[in-house]
């Protein structure tokens, strides 16, 4: 009988949570707290009712004290193994849920990739993670009020979650720029970037750039409200090709692609500073990967952009300071009385330094070993010579020969490479953070873990790792 194969992942942080999966007369339920729990389920065709039917549902339920809070479906096809409908047939539109009912908040993550028949080394088993945890909103300030001891402490000493290429959450700036003038010149760079597949990229223009460039699929806010507290920004000016003439507007750009506007960006996450009080972000700034050393931006147009954000916001110094590299090694307490709560860190001017696990090599894989292994080789000599540490759990797929062709030629919405190795890597690397960060690396440098499609289980672990490089 033709089935389809879907695994899926989930994270639990509370004894009031459960999280369900199923598909046709299959049912399973998971309860296991602060374990990663991996399974499959077959959608088989011989489990599905009506003659010549091969479609069958693929769920999973969140469940807080026995309610249902949040449910997500996927009609998969046992026979094609295609989607055919359903709540995760579109990566952009699967935002985080976040709730409280009765007096239990909560916060679910979920992602969903649909695997083709395995080209290029790519997995043909459908890949879903739902973590369920409690809600980390305001994660600095609960750790507080758990632990006063924390509020002395360092903020370096702090483990902070982070998103990877976190302006690359939208497409709106490239889709205006597909329905532009400028559209011919997106193709031909793209025939450029892509040679062996370029012809298809060019054709299946926006399919391509979903797949190859988006990192993140929430809102700002979404990221900050799921307690991620660092944020990986590259502003820079639009590629020559595609810039007219006096336009300093500046983008997040991933190698040529734009994503969210910087002076959007800070707007959203000013407000969001603004209403969270006790809670601080860092902010780095920087250009890796830009395509052109022309679509660097001048001091003065960053700057321009940060005022610009802080007028929308209606935010004064008095409710908020810019703070800096010097800055982390204050108290969390002190940071909050200076009103120092968005430190940036600017790799682009300032001449901040950061120690990287990133290595093309490692990082260009589908399976987490390599990843794994250039982790276990950060070490506390080598961290010494740089002004703050950045561990990467995310791969980069797209360097991996043979993916990128089904990834610019699908005609599904959810088939990003990145996507397909998610939680597969999420599943091994997050353990191995609360196993080894305090062991392998100092606490008197600002360290941070940076994740593709940020997440809540990601939070939670930093939240571990921030107790144990603090001794709480």
């Amino acid at each position: 009988m033709p089935s389809k194969g879907v695994e899926s992942y989930t994270y639990l942080t509370n004894t009031a949570f459960r999280m369900d999966f199923s598909v046709p007369k299959n049912e399973r339920s998971e309860t296991e707290q602060n374990s990663m729990i991996k399974t499959n389920q077959q959608v088989d065709s011989g489990n599905i009712s009506g003659a010549f039917n091969y479609t069958g549902p693929y769920t999973w339920e969140a469940l807080v004290n026995g309610a249902k809070v949040a449910s997500k479906t996927n009609q998969i096809s046992s026979l094609t193994g295609n989607l055919e409908g359903g709540d995760m047939t579109d990566m952009m539109n699967m935002p985080s849920i976040i709730g409280t009912t009765g007096s239990q908040s909560y916060a679910v993550s979920y992602g969903f990739y649909d695997a083709g028949p395995g080209v290029g080394g790519l997995t043909n088993q459908d890949q879903c993670y739902a973590y369920l945890t409690d809600c980390y909103e305001s994660w600095m300030d609960g750790l507080v009020r758990a632990f006063p001891a924390a509020a002395a402490k360092p903020f370096h000493q702090f483990f902070l979650p982070g998103v990877h290429d976190a302006g690359m959450n939208t497409m709106n700036s490239a889709n205006a720029i597909l329905d532009s003038t400028s559209a011919v010149a997106v193709k031909a760079a793209l025939i450029v970037m892509f040679p062996v597949v370029g012809t298809f990229a060019a054709f299946n223009a926006a399919t391509a750039i979903r797949n190859l460039a988006i990192t993140q699929k929430d809102s700002f806010t979404a990221m900050l409200n799921l307690g991620i507290r660092y944020f990986d920004f590259r502003p820079g000016y639009l590629y020559s090709a595609f810039r007219g003439d006096n336009d300093n507007t500046l983008y997040h750009q991933h190698n040529l692609i734009p994503g969210a506007q910087y002076e959007d960006f800070l707007y959203e996450l000013l407000l969001w500073l603004k209403n969270h009080p006790s809670e601080i972000v860092v902010l780095d700034l920087n250009t890796q990967g830009f395509a052109e050393d022309d679509m660097k931006p001048s001091q003065t147009d960053l700057n321009g952009a940060m005022h610009a954000a802080f007028t929308s916001a209606g935010i004064s110094d008095s409710d908020l300071v810019p703070g800096g590299l010097g800055d982390v090694s204050q108290t969390y307490q002190q940071l909050l009385d200076s009103k120092k709560r968005l430190i940036v860190l600017d790799q682009i001017y300032g001449g901040v330094t950061k120690y990287d696990s990133y290595q093309d090599g490692a990082y260009g894989t589908l399976t987490p070993g390599p990843i794994l292994g250039a982790l276990g080789a950060m070490n506390r000599t080598d961290q010494a010579k740089y002004n703050f540490t950045v561990l990467q759990i995310q791969g980069t797929a797209t360097n991996v020969d043979g993916v990128i062709a089904p990834a610019v030629v699908s005609q599904s919405n959810t088939s990003s490479p990145l996507m397909s190795t998610k939680a597969d890597f999420d599943n091994q690397t997050l353990p191995w953070l609360l196993a080894n960060v305090n062991n392998n690396l100092s606490n008197d440098y600002l360290t941070v873990v940076l994740n593709d499609f940020g997440d809540n289980a990601t939070v939670s672990f930093s939240i571990s790792v921030t107790k144990q490089r603090m001794s709480l």
